[in-house]
């Protein structure tokens, strides 16, 4: 069983540089460091654009780029393909996303000496099968499948694909997965020899203090894998649909970006198209490029994502594209003006307090759809786990498991997106 594992290192391309010093002493230099210190062979897949490395650079962080730099070399990871400030793709114009695409691969073959690409890596794991620019294997979300059954590898219309285990990846994420040994895989991807993760690069250290050494040992407890060439890998589906790794069930593909409801949006990506207009010179295109960053509309979305300051960080770049075009730049203060009175209006009347608390979807408790007596087996196979947990010190997943008994005998389970009984299934006890 081979395991491809896939980091994504990024900053938002207007992060406080407070929070970036914190996020490379607790995450991208130990992180690195480990990696380079490894005595048993790995491969790994690792995204890092324009967006982090300029400010690495900026703020002086050289380590990190070193190590980056010598894993390139050393070839224990490869770099993915991908824009430089992270936009969500299928949203904006071809040329600005292959502009993109130009620039960070220009910063990586200056930074790190390497053009050598198999994997493309867009943004989210955005996806939409009518606007797809790759010309190489894309990795996209589980969610593009739309199918309980978990295939690593797929081809449709003459490209190829690679597919992220959505529930493994975010177990990573959670701090639910220390040790592969005491996890069914099998159950995760039934018969595959492969299983993809992607996740976010700042899970280890950051997000999750001490997670590091945990990456240290998956790495050795498991054969890495970049992802195979031939042919015969890859499955041939009839459909893939547009998605993304935060895609909302039943909800449109790209909602938290651009939901046609939401005036916020709607004024951002009004700015967002007269800006694009009149962005002439390269570095009118760079704030451009920059406010096209994911988090500006993502943090916009009050589904439940909301930052004010990320809404009028992304709206100023915007208007410093423009801030010496005297033919627009009244036209473009106005509707950045307009974007943070909104932002502040919602905030105030408790839109925002409204929509998380509407976010949570209400089902019917496990102790009422439950066949007799199987809520207690239940219970028992979650103190069992739970003691397992605490056995090998760790520590997160026993709190999980002491809370989801809790959970299932007050019924409060009903707030779950993915429900504790069934992530006990994956689980060896």
């Amino acid at each position: 069983m081979k395991w491809i594992c896939v980091l994504h290192f990024y900053q938002p391309p207007y992060q406080k540089p407070k929070i970036l010093n914190q996020i490379v002493s607790e995450c991208y230099l130990p992180l690195t460091q480990m990696l380079v210190n490894q005595k048993t062979g790995f491969s790994m897949y690792c995204n890092v654009n324009y967006s982090l490395v300029e400010q690495l650079i900026k703020n002086k962080h050289f380590k990190v780029l070193e190590n980056i730099a010598k894993l390139v070399g050393i070839k224990q990871i490869k770099l993915t393909l991908t824009p430089s400030y992270h936009p969500i793709l299928p949203l904006i114009p071809k040329h600005v996303a292959i502009e993109q695409i130009t620039a960070n691969q220009q910063m990586v073959k200056k930074q790190f000496n390497y053009s050598n690409y198999d994997l493309f890596f867009p943004p989210e794991l955005a996806y939409n099968p009518d606007s797809n620019i790759s010309k190489i294997t894309t990795l996209i979300s589980q969610s593009a499948m739309q199918s309980q059954i978990y295939n690593p590898f797929v081809s449709y219309k003459n490209k190829k694909f690679v597919i992220r285990h959505t529930n493994l990846s975010n177990m990573i994420m959670g701090g639910e997965i220390k040790d592969f040994k005491t996890l069914n895989l099998k159950h995760f991807i039934g018969n595959n020899n492969y299983f993809i993760t992607a996740v976010d690069a700042e899970t280890f250290g950051h997000h999750r203090k001490g997670y590091i050494s945990v990456l240290e040992k998956l790495l050795k407890q498991t054969e890495t894998s970049f992802i195979p060439t031939k042919n015969n890998y890859y499955k041939k589906v009839d459909n893939l649909y547009a998605s993304s790794w935060s895609s909302l069930k039943g909800k449109p593909p790209f909602i938290l970006w651009k939901d046609k409801s939401n005036s916020l949006h709607k004024l951002l990506w009004k700015l967002s198209k007269v800006i694009a207009i009149h962005s002439k010179t390269a570095k009118e295109k760079q704030h451009f490029h920059k406010a096209l960053s994911s988090c500006t509309f993502w943090w916009a979305s009050a589904n439940p994502w909301w930052s004010i300051e990320m809404i009028e960080k992304g709206a100023w770049q915007m208007y410093l594209s423009v801030s010496k075009n005297k033919l627009v730049n009244k036209r473009v203060y106005k509707l950045y003006s307009e974007i943070v009175l909104l932002a502040f209006k919602w905030q105030r009347q408790g839109k925002i307090d409204k929509n998380f608390d509407n976010s949570f979807i209400k089902t019917v408790p496990f102790s009422l759809r439950c066949k007799k007596g199987e809520l207690q087996q239940v219970l028992k196979k979650l103190e069992k786990a739970e003691n397992i947990a605490v056995k090998t010190k760790n520590y997160e997943l026993a709190i999980k498991w002491r809370d989801a008994q809790t959970k299932l005998k007050n019924n409060t389970d009903i707030f779950d997106d993915w429900h504790v009984v069934d992530q006990l299934r994956g689980w060896e006890l």
